[in-house]
């Protein structure tokens, strides 16, 4: 059994929990769902042109062409903007944001194609 002058005092616990070193840095949540969103845009974009070479009705084909392009760039503005809320973050790896907007940055080009052939004509 202990004596009750042995126990540390309450000033002596608040200085322990203090002097505990900071955790390591982690990945940025928002990087990660970045890539995810960097990664989901071409492969809805390849399915779209797939499924419009498959032999699928011709209203099917618009209809889904009409529903990629309304969503996609939504997307595409969300993971920008996601990467760089994650670049923003000072306690957190640069990598994942980095990699994020890469890969939403290198989208614009087949997503500008698309609506170039979507709008002027295809």
């Amino acid at each position: 059994m202990t004596d009750q002058n042995e126990m540390p005092e309450r000033n002596e616990l608040i200085a322990s929990v203090d002097s505990v070193p900071p955790s390591p840095r982690g990945h940025s949540p928002f990087g990660v769902v970045s890539i995810i969103i960097g990664i989901l845009n071409p492969t809805l974009f390849i399915m779209s042109g797939y499924f419009s070479y498959r032999g699928t009705p011709y209203t099917l084909i618009r209809i889904l062409e009409s529903s990629v392009l309304c969503v996609v760039p939504f997307l595409w503005v969300a993971g920008l903007v996601l990467a760089i809320i994650g670049l923003a973050h000072k306690q957190q790896r640069k990598l994942l944001p980095v990699v994020g907007l890469i890969l939403n940055i290198i989208y614009l080009c087949p997503l500008a194609f698309s609506f170039f052939v979507f709008f002027i004509g295809g």
